[in-house]
Parts: C-alpha cells; structure tokens; sequence
C-alpha cells in the first residue's frame, strides 16, 4: 500500500499532457484549481486519481501567532466560496481562526481530532450580508493609516515577552493590503529599524509595498545608532508631525 502525504494540486491539459502549478507555502497545499473543481490527486510521486473537489486545506500546525490566521485569510481569499478546512494544535490558534473566519462571513465548525483542531469553513457562492467594508479615504481608495511605534517592545510588563508581541504585530501589518502609508519610530522605537532587530524582514517587505520607514534622527542619534539604520530613512520631528496631522489614521504603538 502506498504510504505518504496527499497534495493536490491544480492543472491544465494542453495536446492531451497534464501540467501542475505545485505552490505549496505555508502549509498551503490546496490551491484554486486552474480549472474550477478539477484538480489531480497524487501520493507523492504517484498519481492516484481525478476528481471534482469543492475544498481547500491548509495545515497550520507548529505555525505561530498571527501565522494561522494570515494563512487562513489567504486560502479564504482564494476559495471566495465553497469549504476551507484548517488544521491547528492549539487552542488560541483555533479560537484566532474562528473569530476571523466568522468575521469575514464564514460558517464554522470544530473538530478535535489526534491532538488537533480541524475547523471546516464554509461559505456559499453569494457575498455575506453585513461584511464590513474597509475603510476608505476622500478618494474613494482604502485608506493607508501610519503606524507611530514609541517602543521596541510592545506593552508593558515581560520585555521577552513584549519583543514577541511586537515581532507578531509586524508580521501582521506586512501582511495588511494595502499597505500603511509609513511606519514612524520614535524613541526605543529605533532600535527596531536598525541592525539586529527582529522586525527588519517585515519592515523590508512594507518598504518593497510601499510604506515610508520613517526613524527619528534625534533619537538615533541618543541611542548611537545612526551608522547602523537598517531600512528607511532618517527623518526630523517636522516630517513626522506632518504625518501626524494629516489626513492618515495613527496608529500608536508602545
């Protein structure tokens, strides 16, 4: 008997060949078919069969905070209806899931199966009543706030433990589209864009986006950390009070 994990993966058929797009990220195994509903099924390296499908799985086991509910929005996003199951393995995992799915529309329903959470998410075809709309500018665009970070570590209490929640934020604003209109760091808030911190692979990500990495050149300059600003730019209090009193939602962070 075979042995192995099963993937699906979408395909096309051109001159009677099959050709797959294997994406797998994340623990994102089940990607939109190319052809709605079609996909072929395989145990690695042995093809086992085609068959219509309706769902999506994506294993987030092992993945930390906000990892699952990243990973689930983009399979929901590609689904756009039909079944999402996610598999987690604990139980802040599943309630973060649940709470966003059910947000965004979704029904939900748990299972706890071997040490794990499977929540099988479905939606049908027509868009959910009383999803909230994103909030948009005079423009009609969404709107891109500024995130003001006064602090290298995130609330008050456990250092380790707040360096952890402002690694996690990070990785959930990069994740955000669009992307804010700039990340200002005030104070101990420098040490996060400079060499050594922890944040510098999302703040590089929002930089490739779009957003202005903003550092305060005074508190660089305090620190002794000018020479070794490792992403944005230096700015001064009257380009930051500029983004302050603008026309942005600020988001403080400390």
């Amino acid at each position: 008997m075979l042995q192995g994990r099963i993937i699906t993966f979408p395909y096309r058929i051109e001159k009677g060949l099959a050709y797959f797009a294997p994406k797998c990220t994340g623990g994102l195994c089940f990607l939109r078919p190319l052809k709605p509903g079609k996909v072929l099924e395989f145990l690695i390296g042995h093809q086992v069969e085609v068959r219509d499908v309706t769902s999506y799985q994506v294993d987030c086991r092992g993945l930390a905070c906000p990892q699952p509910v990243l990973e689930t929005r983009k399979a929901l996003e590609r689904a756009g209806s039909g079944t999402v199951v996610v598999i987690v393995d604990n139980e802040a995992a599943r309630e973060n899931v649940r709470r966003f799915a059910e947000h965004a529309g979704w029904a939900v329903a748990v299972e706890a199966r071997e040490g794990s959470y499977y929540l099988t998410l479905s939606r049908g075809e027509a868009a959910p009543e009383g999803e909230v709309a994103p909030e948009r500018d005079a423009s009609g665009a969404e709107a891109r706030p500024v995130y003001l970070v006064s602090s290298n570590v995130f609330g008050q209490g456990s250092p380790d433990l707040g360096a952890t929640l402002m690694k996690s934020l990070f990785t959930a604003v990069a994740a955000r589209e669009p992307a804010p209109a700039a990340v200002i760091f005030l104070n101990t808030g420098v040490f996060l864009s400079t060499e050594g911190s922890p944040v510098l692979d999302a703040l590089h990500r929002l930089a490739a986006a779009g957003s202005e990495i903003l550092s305060c050149g005074t508190c660089l300059e305090y620190y002794g950390l000018k020479e070794k600003l490792a992403v944005g730019r230096v700015s001064n209090m009257y380009e930051i009070n500029a983004f302050l009193a603008g026309p942005h939602k600020v988001i403080g962070v400390a």
